[in-house]
């Protein structure tokens, strides 16, 4: 009784918070590349790496030059030993703090800030571009996730099909700002791209393990793009009274299929059967690799679903709900 009452008004209130934030929250604006904290995100490209030896640790003052062409020095502490520095020219991820420490002490400085987190970047797109994405991007950590996702593809004309079509900066940036839902799975600035990229990745494994290696690409590459017509859906609410996100993702990528078709036109076709099978048929679809990713959707969703239908709740609370548009759903927890 005790958690019936509690958990009814907590979650009342729980609802109302996201729903008022999922609709006051701009999703196509551009995010700054400085959080609230004053962490700055940038992507830059390494020049020179410097050590700094002292009593306890070694210490290293890296200098980078950024889009704009200016340089910046950043001083980086490592956390572990035998950890391997970054390649001297590649392009890194950073994210740096405002301040750096000298002797325990944190001091402000304009010139030097304490690199706090690095991940270098291999990719075919230039600097500029990759900042412009980064600065967009409320979720940088899975953008990250979905350059590596890209660039673990082996077949080339995958590969190409992706980088082609993320290089344009209108579905890119949109793909990588609205959510997944309004209501439902994954409805924060940023949701699509994580749920995206988790069905991708979450299938991976099992698509190598079990497909020929071009049929699992196209597999890995159907469960990336199979909700990328939402950048309509989200952005034009209107669109999908027309027409369903499923056929829009279609439609959105047809133009790269072309470009596919005149060097692998099974590809092209296996990705358009892909892209328009239906992933609540009860049928087997003509490609097995379709029911991965209608698994890893499913799971995805879930696992969102329930994050949402709990957020906020004490840990003794072992069932909560989530509202919807068209209905409640129900989640247990082990505790």
């Amino acid at each position: 009784m005790r958690q019936t009452m509690t958990q009814l008004d907590t979650h009342r209130d729980t609802i109302s918070a996201l729903s008022q934030s999922i609709k006051t929250a701009s999703y196509t604006q551009p995010v700054t590349c400085n959080s609230a904290s004053g962490e700055i995100r940038r992507i830059c490209r390494l020049e020179s790496i410097s050590p700094k030896q002292s009593e306890k640790q070694t210490d290293y003052l890296l200098t980078v030059r950024f889009a704009n062409k200016k340089c910046g020095q950043a001083q980086w502490s490592p956390t572990e030993k035998n950890l391997l520095l970054p390649e001297l020219k590649s392009i890194l991820y950073v994210e740096t703090d405002p301040m750096y420490k000298v002797n325990g002490t944190t001091v402000p400085d304009k010139s030097t800030r304490l690199l706090r987190y690095w991940q270098p970047i291999i990719s075919d797109y230039s600097l500029a571009y990759l900042q412009t994405l980064f600065c967009k991007a409320p979720q940088p950590h899975a953008l990250l996730r979905l350059l590596a996702l890209i660039n673990r593809l082996k077949d080339k004309r995958s590969k190409q099909l992706l980088t082609d079509l993320f290089g344009q900066i209108d579905i890119a940036k949109a793909f990588v700002t609205v959510p997944a839902s309004y209501k439902h799975h994954h409805s924060m600035p940023g949701g699509l791209l994580i749920h995206s990229v988790e069905c991708a990745e979450w299938l991976e494994k099992i698509a190598y393990d079990t497909l020929p290696k071009a049929e699992a690409e196209l597999t890995i590459i159907a469960a990336l793009l199979h909700d990328l017509g939402k950048i309509e859906t989200m952005t034009h609410p209107d669109s999908g009274f027309l027409v369903t996100h499923e056929v829009l993702s279609l439609t959105l990528v047809e133009p790269f299929l072309c470009q596919m078709q005149s060097s692998w036109k099974q590809g092209a076709n296996a990705l358009r059967q892909m892209l328009s099978w239906p992933l609540n048929s009860l049928k087997f679809p003509k490609l097995p690799g379709l029911l991965l990713v209608k698994m890893a959707d499913q799971y995805s969703t879930a696992l969102s679903a329930r994050n949402m239908a709990f957020a906020g709740q004490p840990d003794y609370f072992y069932w909560a709900s989530l509202k919807t548009s068209k209905s409640t759903q129900f989640f247990n927890r082990i505790l």
